[in-house]
């Protein structure tokens, strides 16, 4: 399907040119940066249950990016020019430098997975995971602050976007453990990471609450019921039932990517004048955006496909599922 294809089936328009496949880009990346980052820092603590998934993370984090970069390609189109980021960058686009970034970030998974995935991750190694997977987070949500949205223009912005991935991170690696791990059992597994989640969980909420009364967005039946899934989220991970903490971990999935999404499309849409919307008198030069269903249905299949390679890692690589 060609570029002019696939435009023709989106929703997309002159206020709001990036839509659902760059929420679901900018939150797979999230999880796959979070779980690596979770899995290191349960290295260097020398948490052991969690350090026994380091394997299933890293599978996790490979996929979820693989599975993040193919939206973004699917949304900018004309996929087969890749390359040019490579023999000809423009290093003063915020794009070019993410691009060498998921380079160095694809390296560093790489020699985690070939090298050290038998034996013990060195702690400078961990230590370097943790500070770069985090960085990248930061670098892509100021990529998002480069378009005129005003309402990116704020460190809230920056704060929400790292405390959201960090969260969506977490949920993905507890349902990835919940679904994939075998080794005698993954209850022990599934209580680390429970308290491991619950203060990311939330200070997620008060990094998302911050954001939504600085948006005037508080009172609404969006913000009520993203605020009570973070609270619902806290309480199931308190629990010491794992179906618990697996329904847990599928809230927080579910709730981040929906907060992925308003924040980014919301942000396109704030009005520079009153009355500027009025301008807009042709269908495609609308003021709002509501996706497609073909943009739906292959905004599923990206997010099936994260789980998909995941899986095809997990039966490659025994070494996911062993302690």
């Amino acid at each position: 399907m060609n570029q002019i294809s696939l435009s023709s089936l989106a929703n997309f328009n002159s206020a709001v040119p990036w839509g659902l496949w760059v929420s679901i880009y900018g939150w797979l990346v999230g999880i796959s940066c979070a779980s690596y980052t979770i899995v290191m820092w349960a290295n260097i603590t020398n948490n052991t249950d969690v350090k026994k998934l380091t394997r299933l993370g890293v599978m996790l984090a490979i996929s979820a990016l693989m599975a993040g970069l193919l939206s973004i390609l699917v949304d900018l189109g004309h996929m087969e020019r890749f390359y040019k980021l490579f023999v000809s960058p423009n290093f003063s686009s915020m794009m070019a430098w993410e691009v060498w970034l998921y380079n160095i970030y694809f390296v560093l998974l790489g020699a985690v997975t070939l090298f050290w995935l038998k034996k013990e991750v060195p702690r400078p190694v961990s230590q370097f995971s943790v500070i770069f997977a985090v960085s990248i987070i930061i670098v892509e949500s100021l990529l998002f602050a480069v378009p005129p949205g005003r309402a990116w223009h704020s460190p809230l912005f920056v704060a929400h976007f790292l405390t959201s991935s960090l969260a969506a991170g977490a949920g993905a690696l507890i349902l990835a453990t919940a679904v994939l791990w075998d080794k005698n059992g993954s209850e022990g597994q599934l209580k680390a990471l429970a308290k491991i989640a619950i203060p990311l969980v939330a200070v997620n909420f008060i990094a998302e609450t911050a954001e939504m009364i600085s948006h005037g967005a508080l009172v609404s039946a969006g913000a009520a019921l993203a605020l009570f899934a973070a609270v619902l989220a806290v309480v199931l991970l308190r629990s010491a039932k794992p179906s618990s903490i697996k329904l847990a971990g599928l809230i927080a999935l579910v709730s981040t990517l929906a907060a992925k999404y308003v924040s980014l499309i919301s942000a396109q849409a704030v009005m520079p004048y009153k009355g500027f919307e009025k301008a807009y008198i042709e269908p495609k030069l609308a003021f709002s955006y509501c996706p497609s269903l073909p943009e739906t249905l292959m905004g599923a299949g990206l997010v099936v496909s994260a789980a998909v390679i995941l899986y095809i890692l997990y039966k490659l690589f025994p070494l996911t599922r062993e302690g």
